[in-house]
């Protein structure tokens, strides 16, 4: 028997609305799929264990606003970032969760924080300045942090930042000398500068982060930093280059 043509129209279409409604079905169980996936990421990113809030990180469930004291509740939120987010690889993700802690604080004081491979010796990095001022925070073959404090630089003219900007790179222009020790360095370029507290020579090569917590308006934080090279004896690059940080008084 054979079935009018309107039927088998009516019949394919109801095949192909099917199967669109198939499509639809498959699409939003993929997206509702990739959702829970990335939220189970998410908590396991922040939460050490399945559901464990002992373990949580400095930023799970668990986090206290912690009193500011320098340094030593400083140290802690950079030990606990650190030692507590042991899946982050990248120094600059580290700086971000350090910068939202320290913003935590009840302080007028400015933050420069500087994070980089965990490296040692005078070839890689060296400091100088108050060192009331500044704190460090060396992991060996893990990260190494360095958190300076600027108690003036809300409170500073607004030609701060330009004149600390232009000292700078007036430095960064000259280059530095190639040498097999560079712990005198950074208090020898001190010299060159006027209200600052602290001088930063970090290798550029050791994935240098630098941030900067509560410089509201000022980016660049509380003062400037810029790439410095290494210059021979015949004023010809070396190829080995310093992130050189200058932190206002």
């Amino acid at each position: 028997m054979n079935l009018p043509f309107e039927t088998h129209q009516k019949h394919g279409e109801g095949l192909k609305t099917a199967g669109k409604n198939l499509i639809y079905i498959i699409l939003i169980c993929l997206i509702c799929g990739t959702i829970a996936f990335g939220f189970c990421v998410l908590q396991a990113y922040y939460i050490d264990g399945c559901g464990d809030q002992k373990n949580s990180t400095i930023l799970g469930r668990n986090s206290v606003k912690l009193e500011y004291k320098w340094p030593e509740n400083v140290e802690k939120v950079i030990n606990d970032v650190i030692d507590n987010n042991d899946r982050m690889t990248m120094n600059d993700d580290r700086g971000v969760l350090i910068k939202a802690e320290l913003m935590k604080f009840d302080t007028s004081d400015v933050f420069y924080i500087i994070i980089y491979d965990g490296v040692d010796g005078p070839l890689s990095h060296a400091f100088y300045g108050d060192e009331n001022e500044y704190i460090h925070v060396f992991k060996p073959g893990k990260v190494n942090v360095v958190v300076f404090r600027s108690h003036f630089w809300r409170s500073s003219p607004q030609n701060a930042y330009e004149k600390k900007k232009l000292s700078v790179e007036e430095s960064c222009k000259k280059g530095l000398k190639l040498k097999s020790n560079y712990s005198d360095v950074p208090k020898e370029l001190m010299a060159n500068f006027k209200d600052t507290n602290f001088i930063g020579l970090i290798g550029k090569e050791f994935e240098v982060s630098v941030r900067s917590a509560n410089s509201f308006g000022r980016i660049w934080g509380p003062g400037y930093w810029d790439t410095v090279a290494v210059l021979d004896s015949e004023g010809n690059k070396t190829g080995k280059e310093f992130i050189l940080v200058a932190g206002y008084i």
